[in-house]
C-alpha cells in the first residue's frame, strides 16, 4: 500500500536546485516508490507563478511534471478547516 503524502512547496523546491544536503535528501523522498503524492491548487500557487514569470524553464518543467503525476485533491472549506484544526 502506497504512503499518501502531501509535501510543502519548500521540499519540491530544494529537491529541483538540489546541488546541497537539503535538496539530496528532498530527492530521496520524491523518489520513494512507496508513496503517491497527492497535489492541490495551493500547491500549485506556490510553486509554478515564480519560475514561469523569471523563465526558470527548468525549474517550473520539475513542478509542472510533479503535479502532473500527483494524485489531485479537492480543496475546500472543509478540508481547509480540518488542515488548520490539525496544524494548530
Amino acid at each position: 500500500m502506497l504512503r499518501r503524502t502531501y509535501v510543502d512547496s519548500s521540499v519540491l523546491i530544494a529537491a529541483c536546485r538540489g546541488g546541497n544536503p537539503l535538496g539530496d535528501r528532498a530527492m530521496e523522498i520524491l523518489d520513494d516508490p512507496g508513496r503517491q503524492f497527492l497535489v492541490s491548487d495551493f500547491l500549485r500557487l506556490e510553486v509554478l507563478p515564480k519560475p514561469r514569470f523569471n523563465r526558470q524553464d527548468h525549474e517550473a518543467e520539475f513542478m509542472e511534471a510533479f503535479l502532473e503525476a500527483g494524485e489531485d485533491i479537492e480543496v475546500s472549506h472543509a478540508l481547509t478547516q480540518k488542515a488548520l484544526d490539525l496544524a494548530c
